[in-house]
């Protein structure tokens, strides 16, 4: 691939990258022949462009190592607990859409009058809210320059519930008008089910602080404003991003017809590029299911916001603070539901870009 990362340097040495693969400037003409061997001399500098504050033949003003961390996910999209089915009945049963121990469509001789199979008159249930299980993963690694590859720090893995609704959004302040869906997590019921005693690659986040590792996790999963927080600035108290709580859809339908290219700079995000990418991942079962939007509006407090995601993605439509965050993708093999807007049962994906800073 010949992609480069594409980013803009921030505080704190945060930058937001797209997902690509990196291009490495030769070494200049006067510096000590390669960039993985630094003289380690304070008194001069090998660099023949800026910043020329550091060491090496490198554009990072530090010969400190880097935290890449990627986001990934899996989401399962299920009916309400109380209504198993996607009906209107109040039963728990699964198996019919009445009160009545039979497994029929009709309490005894009174059925209703549409033809979706259920028991009421209001339609279909897919402008219904569905519960969202979900889990994110959050994956750590070490780049160095005297590294060949990142080196994997620990994987944190959080799930969380939320609701998914499937209706149009455009008369609902604060969201995203183009977005046929809108899905939100609910921060309380985020739980860290990292086990390193069980999965060696899943970090002991009761020792992240012992380790000099933020909380990212938690800190994409908690509201900006909310405390505790987790992430540390130079200049003030622990915040919170949230980033991940509150996700526009678009469906890979809308996405076709408009075929926008949610990516900055080259890295392919149009419906045929995310599809290719999905049967990399998936193999050729894999589906192009939907993109996911999220919150860049000063006030919502997000990384994308304060960091400058508008710099690598792109506004999924006339929404200009809703950008490309990720997709969800789908294997045909494991669920084959078929809907061009509407999503049940289990995705996997991830962002469309990598967040990374000098240090852990």
């Amino acid at each position: 691939m010949t992609e480069p990362y594409l980013g803009i340097a921030l505080q704190l040495g945060l930058v937001f990258l797209l997902v690509g693969c990196p291009v490495v400037a030769p070494p200049a003409a006067d510096d000590d022949e390669t960039a993985r061997d630094d003289d380690d001399s304070l008194s001069d500098d090998d660099d023949t462009t800026p910043p020329l504050s550091d060491d090496d033949d490198t554009p990072i003003a530090s010969d400190a190592s880097q935290l890449i961390l990627t986001f990934e996910w899996s989401m399962d999209f299920v009916a309400d607990a109380a209504d198993p089915s996607g009906d209107d009945d109040e039963s728990a049963a699964a198996d019919d859409d009445d009160d009545s121990a039979a497994a029929d469509d009709d309490d005894s001789a009174d059925d209703d009058d549409s033809a979706e199979g259920d028991d009421d008159d209001g339609g279909d249930v897919e402008s219904e809210d569905w519960r969202v299980e979900a889990e994110f993963r959050f994956v750590y690694a070490e780049r160095s320059f005297l590294l060949v590859e990142d080196q994997l720090v620990c994987v944190q893995r959080i799930q969380v519930e939320g609701i998914a609704e499937f209706a149009p959004l455009a008369a609902q302040p604060g969201t995203c008008t183009d977005c046929s869906a809108r899905i939100e997590f609910d921060h309380e019921s985020a739980v860290d089910v990292s086990n390193p005693g069980v999965n060696p690659d899943d970090c002991d986040s009761a020792a992240f602080e012992d380790e000099g590792i933020v909380d990212y996790g938690m800190g994409f999963l908690t509201p900006s404003g909310v405390e505790p927080g987790h992430i540390p600035r130079q200049d003030g108290p622990r915040i919170n991003y949230g980033d991940w709580l509150r996700f526009g859809v678009v469906s890979r339908a809308s996405h076709e017809q408009s075929g926008t290219d949610f990516c900055l700079g080259g890295y392919d995000c149009t419906p045929a590029g995310l599809q290719t990418a999905a049967e990399d991942e998936l193999g050729p079962t894999g589906l192009y299911a939907a993109s996911l939007a999220v919150d860049a509006s000063e006030a919502a407090g997000t990384a994308s916001a304060i960091h400058g995601l508008e710099a690598v993605t792109a506004p999924v439509g006339a929404s200009p603070d809703w950008l490309f965050g990720g997709v969800l993708r789908r294997d045909a093999a494991e669920n084959q539901y078929e809907d061009p807007v509407h999503l049940r049962g289990a995705y996997v994906g991830g962002a469309g870009f990598v967040f990374t800073r000098v240090g852990r």
